[in-house]
């Protein structure tokens, strides 16, 4: 298997673990608000019963933000090594043969690269967006772990 698949595999884990962090996410929020309309007591009666599974829910939920995190660490990986971010790679460029005429196939290495100014600004908003990121990730699994164990 070549590094660019490899890459591509790395890839779809990570945006299938973002994915799968999300809709954990989203189903405990969706069963706390089915709970909390069965009233007091049928809300005492299912939270008893639920609560092993909510409790599964949100440690699949930190499972998958080490996923996210192991990954991510190979993206950028990826970036650092051969200067093209690993999302960059499309599934047919892949599976079909490669990159043609940019800074991983060319001999001289200046195809397809970002200029400087450019660059500079795509990892300004790269920082940007993995520290908002990181945020919400950090926001949502407090609110998980309160939806989960918050009974």
């Amino acid at each position: 298997m070549t590094m660019d698949r490899l890459l591509l595999l790395n890839n779809f884990l990570h945006d299938l673990a973002t994915g799968t962090w999300l809709g954990i996410f989203l189903v405990l929020w969706r069963v706390r608000v089915r709970l909390a309309a069965l009233g007091p007591v049928g809300s005492h009666v299912a939270a008893l019963a639920v609560r092993p599974a909510l409790r599964d829910l949100f440690w699949w939920g930190v499972g998958t933000l080490a996923v996210i995190l192991a990954t991510g660490a190979v993206r950028l990986w990826g970036e650092r090594r051969w200067g093209v971010e690993g999302s960059a790679f499309s599934p047919a460029e892949v599976l079909l043969g490669g990159r043609k005429n940019t800074s991983l196939s060319s001999t001289s290495g200046r195809e397809g690269r970002l200029s400087r100014p450019w660059r500079r600004e795509r990892a300004r908003l790269l920082i940007l967006k993995h520290v908002l990121l990181l945020a919400g990730f950090a926001v949502g699994t407090y609110i998980e772990y309160r939806l989960a164990r918050g009974f």
